[in-house]
């Protein structure tokens, strides 16, 4: 398999995993009623319409399936049919900031610091509820979140989310003097290729290193089952994509994001 179909894939499967997906030979459709407002939660996939009528077709049967939603979420992969995305810009559907996607085919290159950090797999109620609070903290600051503060239900159903897909997921907070300051996520995909997921540190304990340790400590868990390259995303306007670059990981291709609010 080609590493942009791989990418694609892997990253159209992550963000439905958990989820209730449905699917055709035009598009992916993603859904969860109980979590409606949750964009991750509720989108369009793996879109191959070309034509006039097929256009039609995905952009009719996201209605019925996203009928739950005042929003339509799609993504826009590097085989999506360019018509395609034109007839979203047709209905003023916003692109949202595109995720610029690199992979790490080698080691994570140079030696993990913060030395004096240790990290926790999230395995109990006390660590989820302490993974929450440190997602709300990132969500009122907005630096990981396109400059939007998110609102405390909204907080509550991306962690839902978070536990719906541990089946495939390991998520480790970072501890500096038993204080937690940092969580990351590691991802077995089924297509061969991990993904390093939701990074976030705490402002005090930012340029230490400890971001750089949930890297290592992210890729070598994946690693340790099965995985080869592996994938991680970042805002193309967020400055950690030059720290990727740094540690090994190589740019690949933008998946982008439009959104239509129906309300």
């Amino acid at each position: 398999m080609e590493t942009l179909e791989r990418i694609s894939l892997t990253y159209a499967w992550y963000r439905a995993h958990g989820n209730t997906v449905v699917s055709d030979a035009l598009a992916q459709y993603v859904k969860n009623v109980e979590r409606p407002d949750i964009w991750v939660a509720n989108q369009v996939s793996l879109v191959r319409a070309s034509s006039e009528q097929e256009i039609d077709r995905v952009l009719e049967r996201a209605d019925r399936e996203l009928a739950h939603c005042d929003h339509r979420m799609v993504l826009i992969d590097p085989f999506t049919p360019d018509a395609f995305t034109a007839r979203l810009a047709l209905l003023d559907y916003s692109e949202l900031s595109p995720v610029l996607q690199m992979v790490l085919t080698g080691p994570v290159v140079g030696k993990s610091a913060a030395a004096d950090v240790t990290l926790h797999p999230v395995t109990t109620e006390a660590d989820w509820t302490t993974l929450y609070d440190l997602a709300r903290a990132d969500h009122i600051e907005g630096k990981t979140t396109r400059g939007m503060e998110l609102g405390e239900e909204i907080t509550r159903g991306i962690v839902a989310e978070y536990r719906a897909k541990i089946s495939v997921s390991q998520f480790f907070l970072a501890l500096s003097e038993g204080v937690a300051c940092a969580y990351g996520q590691s991802i077995i995909g089924p297509y061969g290729m991990g993904i390093v997921e939701d990074l976030f540190v705490s402002p005090a304990y930012r340029k230490q290193g400890i971001a750089t340790k949930l890297i290592h400590h992210t890729v070598e868990y994946a690693r340790e089952r099965g995985m080869g390259p592996m994938l991680i995303g970042t805002h193309v306007t967020e400055a950690p994509k030059n720290m990727y670059a740094a540690l090994g990981f190589v740019p690949r291709c933008l998946i982008r994001e439009y959104l239509l609010e129906k309300c």
